[in-house]
């Protein structure tokens, strides 16, 4: 039972649950939000980047970029062994202590 840290999204997880069962990350979307501006245009954009006169119209969530999805995408059988292939390997995970906390 391995703490791990998401290089993509830094979301910290351990890969087995205390269940026994095993967890597989993905990292979540991106928010953004749809806004119209002062002047009438409509525009996209980080929540960091709305203006004071900028009227926010909705939330709009994307794929974030490079992002990681460990549930698995196939499966390759070569000399070691049978391993998953991962849908998204994304910047991958360091191991990490076990957070204080927990």
């Amino acid at each position: 039972m391995a703490w791990l840290r998401c290089k993509t999204c830094g979301g910290e997880y351990r890969d087995v649950l205390p269940d026994g069962s095993t967890y597989f990350h993905a990292c979540a979307p991106r928010r953004l939000v749809r806004v119209r501006h002062a002047d009438g245009t409509r525009d996209i954009v980080r929540p960091d980047q709305v203006l004071a006169t900028d009227t926010i119209v909705d939330d709009v969530f994307r794929p974030r970029p490079n992002h990681r999805d460990e549930n698995t995408l196939d499966w390759i059988q070569d000399a070691s062994g049978r391993r998953r292939v991962l849908r998204a390997e994304g910047a991958g995970a360091d191991v990490i202590p076990q957070p204080p906390d927990v």
